[in-house]
């Protein structure tokens, strides 16, 4: 892997093709959207790479749009979507459902405390739906676990810093340093703040239900 720079971002499209692609990766292949550019002013696209691959030897694969509704879909799209919490548009652009993944890290013990252990994940760098409590699935160590999952800034701890974290059914184990797919289902309610941890806990295993109902009836 070549890791993205500002001396990559300066050089041209061809400087990119020789530097990058040839003398670096010796590049074999390269799999391309429709609509791809690259180099400085976007000078490169799909047919300098095609032309690249004739002198070179490489294999070029250009993938076609795919349309919804008329439309192409493409990244941008997808993203401003997840944003605003269309999971199930998303779900159709994508052709599955939405998840998030990331190095399970080591969180406050608040939910550990209080009965309801939680993997945690770095919220930086991804894409993420609104803040609220979500039911999922998740992808850890070669299984998949349902759990519930809540993002944002746990107002009932007047703690401000945002946070991924998810409880998993019937799970306990400590997994830090794992990798873990969480698959966003459904959004089950606001993340709100509770007067006591009493109402906490209350709503903490209503989520749970909910999150369990909704999970048993979705095909994955």
């Amino acid at each position: 892997m070549v890791p993205f720079s500002s001396s990559i971002a300066r050089q041209s499209a061809d400087e990119f093709i020789q530097e990058v692609l040839i003398n670096q990766l010796r590049t074999k292949a390269v799999v391309s959207g429709y609509d791809w550019q690259f180099g400085k002013g976007r000078a490169g696209n799909p047919e300098v790479l095609e032309s690249v691959g004739e002198r070179h030897g490489i294999d070029i694969e250009i993938v076609a749009p795919k349309y919804f509704d008329g439309k192409p879909v493409h990244s941008t799209w997808i993203r401003k979507e997840v944003e605003k919490g269309n999971l199930d548009l998303v779900a159709k652009l994508l052709g599955r459902k939405y998840s998030i993944a990331g190095t399970v890290i080591k969180g406050d013990q608040r939910g550990r405390k209080i009965g309801f252990p939680t993997v945690n994940i770095n919220p930086e760098e991804l894409v993420l739906p609104p803040s609220g409590v979500y039911a999922i699935r998740a992808n850890l160590d070669d299984r998949s676990i349902d759990g519930v999952l809540n993002m944002g800034t746990r107002p009932s701890f007047d703690d401000q810093k945002f946070q991924v974290e998810a409880h998993l059914f019937d799970f306990n184990q400590i997994v830090y340093g794992h990798q873990v797919e969480m698959i966003l289902v459904t959004k089950i309610r606001e993340e709100r703040e509770f007067s006591d941890l009493e109402g906490l806990t209350s709503q903490i295993q209503a989520d749970i239900d909910s999150a369990r109902s909704s999970l048993l009836k979705t095909e994955f």
